[in-house]
């Protein structure tokens, strides 16, 4: 019996708390001066430039010890200069050593790595080749040369020009990114086979889509007839002297021997070749000289057959939107067609990164400057290290061999005056925003929540997104705190023009769209952008979890009181003037509570379950759906439950017995039953309103 008081004692003081703490939750702040993150300090630049010893040297003092604190097995490297292959460096091993085989170092001219998406600047070649030829148009919607069944959901046209830049609107897509090797699987099977709803008007809104470039991927097979992966070959690879390169999956029995194996970290077992049926999208393994070459042909400066024309590549090289359709997201970083504007402070700079689930690399070229940059690293290390050691090789790479010079965009960081005029790129963003004020005002308007346009956001992979949101803060004269964008930490931002930020010490910028005096979305990164988490969505987690807690205690409190009785029975230690037992719909409403938890189990399976790659199937997600269902009926019985247990006469009369204290006992015993009927009945109701809010009724089970 005290076991059940003090329960019941936890329910109502849990219920204070979480009112306190939805109260808290709901306060905003900002980040004190003394919680601003460090700005990266640049390095010296080299005293000789970029010449092939300078540049090993430098390389060789740095990798090696940066592989080995980071739990990374191996690494190559490569840079271009001026039309020939500077340098190529393999450091640690492609293969470490088992009982069976001693560790294979990285060869840069021979060993295999696998670019991610990296790949897709082949893909983009492919499509501008054939653009150049007159058998694709860049702004033709794509049902022109397909009939892959999209969903649409805005007027305009989807256009090659959309699926290059990101901005064809699709939300994420998981389902069929990773198969297991030996699985059967096709390009075209992946593209036709429930393709991502589209959830942005094309052209409008960045949204980094692996679907995208598989489709364009897609068109380039249909179009040419011929299979993409020899497409690319023959077109793309050999013309640009690239015989270590292939899209197969897996490899050519002639590459087999010299591809790297991926890591987890340098002390864990190798993993399976990972197969990717979006094989446009991130299925490339090529070597690090191989790289070179393809660094040089994107440079204009093939060591081969050019790959495009210099006109082509003129094009591919500048931004492919302006202001028309991306309105002020076009004064920030804009994508190019296929390359993501990665520019430093005096120097042009196109890129690209890609990511598979062990590989992690990165492509850089400096038109204006002849110089391009290759990376991979073979594992993701203790820690997630491969992401820092990329980042940090790349920025050192510039600030060494390619600083500032004052020229064009070498502007560094800094504040706007106080009273700002408006932005003079036009837009949605110039209008109603409130651009007339300073610096301090327009950062208060861009302080919140935000989330990715990246997002899967029409099925119940939905609460994904609002469980990595990002954060904005607004500190000092204008600044701006940035937590969630970047792997490495939160970064600082100061405001450059009306509504455009940069990082300080770095080159990314965040370009705010603002409608009414209300952010609509902010781009970064080019092909990204995230949009405010309004004040509803806001809520489903923390509601969702709370509502949990609650029936979690409720549902533990239901057996304790027939254990009770029974204990007094068999004891002798009923009370004189035993508590009633719960009627029929309180043992339903109860019921129908446990299997909405258990639903909530299931969709936490099925969400961990998808974010490795093993989606589950449709008719475990329908179960899981029915049994959510179930929960959501529960609310007529707890509902009709406690309408019986507030109305008066109600409650038993009990024993003659102790008649002088029944009126206590019954107030008693009677606000612990209205308690409990109000607490499952708010349960019920926050879980059956999170479940709708974040999808999980979605007739579109796929992910």
């Amino acid at each position: 019996m005290n076991v059940v008081h003090r329960a019941r004692g936890l329910l109502a003081l849990l219920i204070v708390g979480v009112a306190v703490l939805a109260g808290c939750a709901g306060a905003t702040g900002g980040a004190a001066p003394g919680t601003l993150p460090a700005p990266r300090a640049a390095e010296p630049a080299s005293p000789v430039g970029l010449t092939e010893q300078d540049v090993n040297a430098w390389l060789d003092g740095r990798l090696p010890v940066a592989l080995e604190n980071g739990g990374v097995p191996g690494a190559v490297v490569t840079v271009v200069q001026d039309g020939r292959i500077l340098t190529s460096r393999g450091y640690g091993e492609a293969r470490t050593a088992t009982a069976d085989a001693p560790a294979v170092p990285v060869d840069p001219a021979s060993s295999l790595f696998r670019v991610g998406s990296v790949s897709k600047l082949a893909t983009d070649v492919a499509v501008l080749q054939l653009v150049e030829a007159g058998e694709l148009d860049l702004d033709e919607d794509v049902s022109t040369y397909v009939d892959v069944p999209l969903e649409r959901r805005f007027d305009g046209d989807i256009t090659l020009r959309h699926l290059l830049t990101h901005t064809a609107g699709f939300e994420e897509h998981l389902e069929g990114l990773f198969v297991a090797e030996g699985e059967e699987f096709s390009l075209e099977e992946y593209v036709r086979h429930e393709p991502p709803t589209q959830i942005y008007a094309p052209g409008t809104t960045p949204a980094y889509s692996n679907y995208g470039l598989a489709l364009a991927g897609y068109i380039v097979e249909e179009t040419t007839g011929v299979p993409f992966e020899q497409y690319v070959q023959e077109h793309v690879f050999a013309p640009a002297g690239m015989s270590a390169s292939t899209f197969a999956q897996p490899v050519p029995d002639a590459l087999a021997p010299q591809l790297a194996s991926g890591y987890v970290t340098a002390d864990g077992p190798a993993q399976d070749f990972e197969i990717i049926p979006a094989s446009p999208a991130g299925a490339m393994s090529a070597s690090g000289e191989d790289m070179g070459r393809f660094l040089l042909a994107l440079l204009g400066q093939s060591s081969g057959e050019p790959i495009l024309s210099p006109e082509m590549l003129a094009q591919m090289q500048q931004p492919a939107l302006d202001e028309s359709s991306l309105g002020t997201l076009a004064q920030g970083q804009r994508m190019g067609l296929g390359l993501f504007d990665e520019s430093r402070p005096g120097h042009r700079a196109l890129g690209h990164g890609g990511d598979t689930n062990f590989f992690h690399s990165a492509l850089e070229i400096y038109p204006d400057d002849g110089i391009g940059i290759f990376l991979s690293l073979n594992a993701t290390g203790d820690d997630t290290a491969a992401y820092a050691i990329r980042d940090d090789l790349l920025a050192g790479f510039t600030d060494r061999y390619l600083p500032a010079d004052g020229g064009a965009g070498s502007e560094r960081p800094g504040t706007v005056p106080a009273a700002g005029g408006a932005s003079d790129a036009g837009g949605a963003g110039a209008e109603g925003a409130g651009a007339e004020g300073g610096a301090v005002e327009r950062a208060a308007t861009v302080a919140g929540s935000y989330e990715s346009t990246r997002a899967m956001a029409t099925g119940y992979m939905d609460a994904v997104t609002l469980l990595t949101p990002v954060r904005i803060t607004a500190v000092g004269d204008g600044r701006l705190v940035a937590s969630g964008l970047s792997l490495s930490g939160p970064q600082q931002y100061e405001e450059i023009s009306p509504w455009v930020w940069q990082e300080v010490g770095g080159h990314r910028k965040l370009a705010v769209q603002v409608e009414d005096g209300e952010v609509v979305r902010i781009g970064h990164d080019s092909a990204m952008s995230i949009v405010p988490v309004g004040p509803g969505r806001a809520l489903l987690l923390p509601v969702l979890a709370t509502a949990a807690v609650l029936l979690v205690l409720v549902l533990a409190l239901w057996p304790l009181g027939a254990i009770r009785r029974l204990a007094g029975r068999v004891l002798g230690t009923s009370p004189a003037v035993p508590a009633p037992p719960l009627p029929w719909t309180a043992h339903l409403a109860r019921a129908g509570g446990a299997v909405a938890l258990l639903a909530l189990v299931g969709w936490t399976v099925a969400i961990v379950s998808a974010g490795g790659f093993a989606v589950l199937p449709a008719p475990a997600i329908r179960g899981i759906q029915v049994a959510q269902a179930i929960g959501v009926l529960a609310l007529v019985p707890a509902t009709v439950d406690l309408v019986r247990t507030v109305l008066p006469g109600r409650a038993h009369a009990g024993s003659e017995a102790a008649a002088e204290v029944r009126p206590l006992l019954r107030a008693l015993r009677r606000g612990r039953r209205v308690l409990g009927a109000v607490v499952l009945v708010a349960a019920l109701a926050g879980i059956a309103w999170s479940a709708w809010g974040l999808h999980l009724f979605s007739l579109d089970v796929s992910v």
